[in-house]
């Protein structure tokens, strides 16, 4: 199987697909591998070579000391992982929990970045930024089932301890904020439990998404940014709004309808938005 290695040693799982100029993907989780994007990205791979990686303690890269399960250290696995394909330069396309290591690595090495595509993403997890607008997103009848559903995890589960079981409620939960369609969540479901995992990093990573604001940073992303997010997806259609207050120069896409999985959702019309973007003309898919 094909591995890089980290700066620290760490082993770093990668898949290559396609031809062309390099596409880093960062996926989302962090109880996930990159499979769910696989089948909606394969158009993508008639006009670039896709790079997928697994997060560090992750799938079948290698585990490492908990310190080590930060962002940063993603966005320096990244790294490692360009220079040993030998990219001087890569595109970066990032879903999720993946914004945040994409991010990084477009403000730590800039002058190794071309372009940074942003779906389903937030430039920070501090929820005080975050919850007025993800409130709004919601209306008032989603509110209230988010807040039936809350009372109902908190009376079965938040006394437990953490455990596999206890984080599926909990991401569950979540999943209320990013119900897109009716039409599509038994896909996105499905899609999202074949690539569930419980990795070692998972606890660590939660733990950074909240710690995480790169909102002061962003004026200086240098990249050209598309940002994609669904209208349904309340936290980070919120997230939306601080991208387009930081960064006037990106294009930010609110799709209405759609819920977290953008790729899933309205397939088409992303993939034409990114294959503009990128340069594969506005209509990648066969």
């Amino acid at each position: 199987m094909p591995y890089a290695a980290a700066p620290d040693g760490t082993r770093i799982y990668y898949e290559t697909h396609g031809a062309g100029p390099p596409l880093y993907v960062c996926h989302g989780g962090p109880n996930a591998t990159f499979s769910y994007l696989v089948p909606d990205l394969q158009p993508l791979e008639r006009c670039r070579t896709l790079v997928y990686h697994e997060y560090r303690g992750s799938g079948r890269s290698g585990t490492a000391p908990p310190e080590t399960y930060t962002f940063p250290h993603l966005a320096d696995d990244l790294d490692a992982l360009r220079a040993h394909l030998g990219h001087d330069r890569i595109d970066l396309l990032a879903h999720s929990l993946g914004g945040f290591p994409a991010q990084l690595y477009a403000l730590r090495y800039p002058e190794r970045t071309g372009r940074l595509v942003l779906i389903s993403t937030t430039p920070t997890g501090n929820y005080r930024a975050l919850a007025r607008p993800a409130v709004r997103a919601l209306g008032l009848r989603r509110l209230l089932a988010l807040a039936a559903r809350a009372a109902a995890y908190a009376a079965r589960w938040a006394w437990r301890p953490e455990s596999p079981a206890r984080r599926s409620a909990r991401y569950a939960l979540f999943r209320s904020l990013q119900e897109g369609r009716p039409a599509f969540r038994a896909e996105v479901e499905a899609r999202e439990a074949a690539a569930a995992i419980d990795p070692d990093n998972v606890r660590h990573l939660e733990r950074c998404i909240y710690a995480t604001d790169l909102r002061p940073a962003l004026p200086g992303l240098r990249p050209p940014v598309l940002v994609l997010c669904g209208a349904r997806d309340a936290v980070f259609a919120a997230a939306a709004a601080l991208y387009r207050r930081s960064l006037p120069r990106a294009q930010v896409v609110l799709l209405p309808g759609v819920g977290h999985h953008p790729l899933i959702e309205a397939r088409e019309e992303s993939l034409a938005l990114i294959g503009r973007f990128l340069g594969c003309g506005a209509n990648p898919a066969p």
